[in-house]
């Protein structure tokens, strides 16, 4: 989708506002941990500037995923601002801007994909799989690795047991 800036680009100071629906369905194919359910929204203002084309705007939406600890079923609400600079004259501090027209899609996925936790956890806390049975600990406790202890923390474990018995 593309946002068309052909009817402010002779009128300096002039805003452009807009509101679109952004579907990234491509999502889910290269994030396997990640997809979007619904359509993300953006919604901002465009501004003609001596600089450029100012876009600053809202993002927000729902990204569907697994916790990396126990493999729960969460939603991950998003919602960020973003401001960018386009130019016909592209350089490094700007955006391309190509026909006067910004590529949503583009935009939306690129803010989304870099704002997405790269372990996401249903809660801060999170106790995780039990690593003998699969047992969720956030459900209930396991007795299965209680007893395992490194070995090169037995003398450590000696030293705690002697300081409690004193």
């Amino acid at each position: 989708m593309y946002l068309d800036l052909t009817s402010i680009k002779n009128d300096k100071n002039v805003i452009l506002e807009f509101s679109e629906k952004v579907s990234l369905k491509k999502l889910g194919e290269e994030f396997a941990n990640y997809h979007a359910p619904e359509p993300f929204l953006i919604n901002g203002t465009v501004k003609n500037t001596e600089n450029g084309y100012f876009l600053k705007g809202i993002i927000s939406g729902n990204i569907a995923s697994q916790c990396s600890l126990c493999l729960k079923d969460i939603d991950y609400p998003i919602r960020f601002t973003v401001e960018r600079i386009y130019k016909t004259a592209f350089d490094e501090e700007s955006f391309p801007l190509i026909d006067f027209k910004i590529n949503l899609d583009e935009l939306v996925y690129e803010e989304v994909v870099l704002n997405l936790p790269i372990k996401p956890v249903c809660q801060e806390m999170c106790l995780g799989l039990c690593p003998v049975c699969g047992q969720n600990l956030n459900e209930r406790d396991c007795e299965c690795y209680k007893d395992d202890i490194d070995v090169r923390l037995l003398p450590l474990m000696k030293l705690l047991e002697k300081q409690k018995g004193v």
